[in-house]
């Protein structure tokens, strides 16, 4: 339950408060004059040292000095001027055992060979063959053998082995096998003769063309020179970029 003051109280309070003088509610200050000294202190002057440290700026202020390098280290940068050279490890060297070349198989004369041995004037010699034949006989063994050893010292000519061969009917096979082991045995011959294999280049051609009026069963020596080489360009000549003018001189 709430108490309340009656109407009648509090107006009755309202009206006294206003009825009082304001002077009644104010306090009264006393001050002591004596209580004060009776001279102002001495003025105390401040040194331009001290008003000189007072305005120093913070940016002057002494920097604490540098950590001492350790023995054993540097402060500057070691920087190679250039870059080291690269390092190639080679590998081990191993000796490769060299054989010498295998010579070919040798060409026995057959007694019932039909061949002859043709030396022709200006031309290298050719050796003709029985139809349908690879033997040869001991009198054209022989002349190959001799042919062989007189070319084994010039290495700058080259033998070129022509050889065609001719059998009843259209078949092109045949002919041109039977070529081909004419060419590898005179071929055989010559190698055992002294004349690398690198300067012989045989031909089977087979079957002859035809307008080819000269013995069908047959084998052409031709002798040739090697190509000259010359020496590789050491240097590629600019092409000309100036033209002339109708008066002569070079213009862009």
């Amino acid at each position: 339950m709430t108490y309340r003051l009656p109407l009648s109280l509090f107006l009755l309070t309202s009206a006294f408060c206003t009825i009082m003088p304001l002077n009644s509610l104010h306090a009264q200050v006393s001050t002591n004059f004596g209580a004060l000294p009776s001279e102002p202190p001495p003025h105390q002057s401040v040194s331009s040292t001290q008003h000189r440290a007072l305005h120093t700026p913070a940016a002057q202020k002494q920097t604490p000095p540098p950590t001492p390098t350790p023995s054993g280290y540097s402060r500057s940068l070691d920087v190679p001027p250039q870059a080291p050279a690269q390092v190639v490890i080679a590998s081990p060297f191993t000796p490769i055992p060299t054989h010498p070349a295998v010579p070919p198989d040798e060409i026995k004369p057959s007694k019932n060979a039909q061949s002859h041995f043709i030396t022709r004037e200006g031309q290298g010699p050719r050796i003709e063959f029985a139809s349908s034949s690879t033997d040869m006989d001991e009198a054209t063994i022989d002349a190959l053998r001799q042919f062989g050893k007189e070319l084994a010292d010039q290495p700058t000519k080259r033998l070129i082995l022509h050889s065609v061969a001719t059998l009843p009917g259209d078949e092109p096979s045949m002919p041109r096998r039977i070529a081909l082991v004419r060419a590898l045995a005179v071929r055989s011959i010559l190698i055992r003769s002294g004349i690398a294999s690198t300067r012989i280049y045989p031909v089977a051609q087979g079957r002859p063309d035809p307008t080819d009026h000269d013995p069908a069963d047959r084998l052409d020596i031709a002798v040739d020179a090697n190509p000259e080489t010359g020496p590789a360009p050491t240097s590629v000549a600019a092409p000309d970029t100036f033209s002339s003018d109708k008066q002569g001189a070079p213009t862009p």
